[in-house]
């Protein structure tokens, strides 16, 4: 069973999630939860990668309720936890952004759009100031004859105006390029947040969320001329590879699939870790024949590759994928879909693995 909960830390500053939090956690605290992370991480037979190790270190903290809560009720039922069980605990309460660190973007854009209003509203009484003056000044010279003196006085009033109307401009300028500057900033921040939300932290690829959220995307552009088909891919006989060398390793391995998923896609195909050593790829715009042949090309990949240890640099024994493939019919929902890419998936499976099968083979 999970530890007591007498032994997990009470903090205040809750926070349902974010890959932006923020730790202000001190050294002796930080140290003390790694203290009790670590041995959770062996009683539940687990990789101290940043994922597992940053789901069991929120747990220990206290600091995010729902995430605790879902953890003891999980250990209720089970006396020990998965990475499959972890991963998805990750993705639901911990990489999400926080709502914190986009209330703060959204209140950064707000006060910019309200500089941005200021100077505008600014350099319009600027120029009307500037029209009143130069009015003025036309009207004295249609006044008719004027003395030196007060000529003089004119064309020192039209300098001081047109002085004052060009560091007014100038100031502008400087205030426009800062604005510029910083709505560029926000955005870069804004589209960081974002690939973080849908990005799964050890390959790089997609992450289960970003994958939902592409099949959305997707399958509302399928047409009679115009396919969308699905490759869903797991590594055979995994639990042995890390039983036998290590999660170290076993988490090379899963990196080492999706770059070579991800080499052996193209143009809008898609490729996402769809939960533990399975990952799920889109192919938009391609067939169930051509789906076939990227699967059969990701396959004969993996099957000649050879993935060397962490501490001794050989290379262990072959490393294989078994796929399957169907093609999404329009209107139906996306768990149909996916159903039928993982039966076609198990009888790859039942079939010997390492090969490929098709739905209606």
């Amino acid at each position: 069973m999970g530890r007591r909960s007498a032994g997990r830390f009470k903090n205040n500053n809750n926070n349902a999630g974010g890959l932006r939090m923020r730790y202000n956690d001190t050294v002796s605290q930080s140290g003390e939860y790694l203290r009790l992370a670590i041995p959770l991480l062996a009683r539940h037979a687990m990789a101290a990668n940043p994922v597992n190790y940053a789901v069991w270190y929120e747990y220990v903290a206290g600091r995010n309720d729902v995430l605790v809560q879902e953890i003891e009720n999980l250990l209720k039922q089970n006396a020990k936890l998965n990475e499959t069980q972890l991963a998805a605990l990750y993705q639901k309460h911990v990489s999400e952004f926080d709502a914190e660190g986009m209330k703060k973007l959204s209140l950064e854009m707000r006060q910019l759009i309200v500089s941005i209003a200021d100077m505008a509203t600014h350099s319009g009484a600027e120029a009307q100031k500037f029209s009143h003056a130069l009015t003025d000044r036309v009207q004295r010279f249609n006044s008719g004859e004027m003395s030196v003196e007060a000529l003089r006085d004119v064309i020192s009033g039209l300098l001081a105006d047109t002085t004052a109307m060009r560091d007014s401009i100038t100031a502008i300028q400087g205030q426009l390029l800062e604005s510029k500057s910083k709505a560029e900033k926000l955005g870069h921040e804004l589209k960081r947040v974002r690939e973080e939300v849908v990005t799964d932290m050890l390959t790089g690829l997609l992450n289960r969320k970003g994958f939902s959220q592409a099949l959305d995307s997707e399958t509302v552009r399928v047409s009679e001329s115009r396919n969308l088909s699905l490759l869903m891919i797991d590594i055979d006989h995994f639990k042995k590879v890390n039983d036998t060398y290590g999660h170290l390793l076993g988490d090379k391995v899963i990196r080492f699939v999706g770059m070579t998923v991800k080499d052996r896609i193209k143009g809008k195909d898609l490729a996402a870790r769809y939960g533990g050593e399975e990952l799920a790829v889109l192919l938009p715009e391609t067939s169930l024949a051509g789906a076939r042949s990227v699967a059969e090309e990701i396959r004969r990949a993996m099957a000649t590759a050879r993935i060397q240890r962490l501490d001794n640099g050989q290379a262990i024994g072959a490393i294989t994928v078994s796929l399957g493939v169907a093609q999404y019919r329009p209107g139906e929902t996306h768990e149909a879909l996916i159903a039928r890419a993982d039966a076609a998936l198990y009888r790859s499976k039942e079939s010997g693995r390492n090969r490929v099968s098709v739905e209606g083979d």
